[in-house]
């Protein structure tokens, strides 16, 4: 058959057996030769990684800091002691939030293992 590549694109897009950076390699393809210069930067980067880049919203997980109690085999929240207010939201900040800069193609190889990397 042939069709066009964004209408190829368009077909993969929906295939879960299509990695995320092969969809991006070809939208790469297509802003080139559109002429979409912020496309093609953004695809780059996601592509290449955010390394000493701003990291957009959807890059950045939060979370809250629990551990699994060892004797009672429950999760429990961590409790922080800081010596004042400001410090308390400083080390809450670092230990519940993640800015992912990693490349998708790195991002997709941890959400493929199977050893409970993200919980």
């Amino acid at each position: 058959m042939n069709e066009g590549i964004v209408l190829e694109l368009q077909r993969e897009l929906i295939n879960p057996q299509i990695r995320i950076y092969d969809l991006l390699l070809k939208a790469s393809l297509i802003a080139e030769k559109l002429e979409l210069k912020e496309i093609k930067d953004w695809i780059n980067l996601e592509m290449e990684g955010y390394k000493g880049k701003e990291v957009p919203e959807y890059r950045i997980l939060k979370g809250k800091p629990e551990y699994r109690h060892y004797l009672r085999g429950y999760w429990e929240t961590l409790n922080v002691v800081a010596k004042d207010e400001e410090n308390y939201k400083k080390i809450m900040h670092a230990i519940s939030t993640a800015y992912i800069t990693n490349s998708i193609s790195e991002v997709e190889e941890w959400l493929k293992d199977d050893d409970d990397f993200i919980h």
